[in-house]
């Protein structure tokens, strides 16, 4: 998850903190989606956009 995700603990992404529920949803997406998700973050502006992206991607 690491790599997935280290553009929004570092603030390149998102600015605003991520959630403890939403840290743990990402925490339990499968190697694919992490790397959907890697993909996607780059596009992100704000914790909405996570928001809206596990909506759409996960069930």
């Amino acid at each position: 998850m690491g790599v997935a995700t280290r553009p929004l603990r570092s603030g390149v992404g998102l600015k605003s903190a991520i959630a403890p529920e939403l840290q743990t949803r990402l925490r339990q997406l499968p190697s694919g989606q992490l790397e959907a998700l890697a993909d996607a973050v780059l596009t992100f502006t704000d914790v909405t956009d996570l928001t809206s992206w596990l909506q759409d991607n996960t069930q």
